[in-house]
């Protein structure tokens, strides 16, 4: 059993944007393994790094979007923007959820793929960043609620409590739970659970204690040297 795995997931359409950059700064100074989550790309543009077919993994986040988009012709063009923002955050909610009910390892290890890796990777970052804590996350208040900034989180899975976390992810997304906030992003859904739990170490200064490490470009900037000034979303989300 590997002690970290570490996953992420990236559209097809933004491999030339952020996504090799990530995998090839991940190569150069990481060993951990590195799965990622894709819809319609293979392994062969990644190096061997272990890829999986998301839709045949994961088939319930299918029916998440499919009911999402059934809804759309009912409704206002303000709600249609809040439901596309949890459709295309969906996709990270859900690959968490499978990764923690199903790779064998100890730390399950969530890096958006718009992160860089600047340096050499320790073999032990992981297990002192988190050590015995349930997760590792970067919490912050926006608007009034508690977000946490889920470029980087780290789930320990041999934790008594892990299947608390697995089920508020089911609750969350298989459930539909998520589409309840007002703000359906995927960072406060995690919000929400670590509320209630005592058991997560909490760094205030997102990305603080790894910034020798990895950088994550937020907004425009995982744009950088490209011809696009927004964030265009998800392909597979129209």
């Amino acid at each position: 059993m590997q002690d970290v795995v570490v996953i992420t997931t990236f559209a097809q359409d933004h491999i030339n944007l952020y996504g090799k950059r990530f995998v090839d700064t991940f190569k150069r100074y990481c060993r951990y393994p590195l799965y990622i989550f894709a819809e319609d790309f293979s392994s062969d543009q990644f190096y061997g790094h272990t890829v999986y077919d998301y839709y045949k993994h994961i088939p319930e986040q299918l029916t998440f979007k499919n009911n999402i988009l059934n809804l759309f012709p009912s409704l206002d063009t303000k709600e249609q923007n809040r439901l596309r923002k949890a459709l295309r955050w969906s996709y990270k909610g859900f690959a968490i959820w499978y990764a923690l009910k199903n790779i064998d390892t100890k730390y399950i290890v969530w890096i958006d793929a718009d992160v860089e890796t600047l340096s050499k990777i320790p073999s032990s970052l992981i297990s002192s960043l988190c050590e015995d804590e349930l997760l590792m996350c970067y919490p912050q208040k926006m608007r009034g609620s508690l977000h946490v900034e889920s470029g980087f989180v780290i789930f320990n899975k041999q934790h008594p409590e892990i299947d608390l976390v697995i089920q508020h992810y089911e609750n969350g997304y298989l459930n539909q739970q998520v589409l309840e906030l007002s703000k359906p992003w995927d960072g406060f859904w995690l919000g929400k659970f670590i509320e209630q739990s005592n058991n997560c170490r909490l760094e205030r200064t997102p990305f603080k204690n790894i910034e020798s490490f990895f950088k994550h470009y937020v907004g425009k900037e995982k744009f950088q040297d490209t011809s696009l000034n927004k964030y265009s979303g998800r392909k597979s989300l129209t």
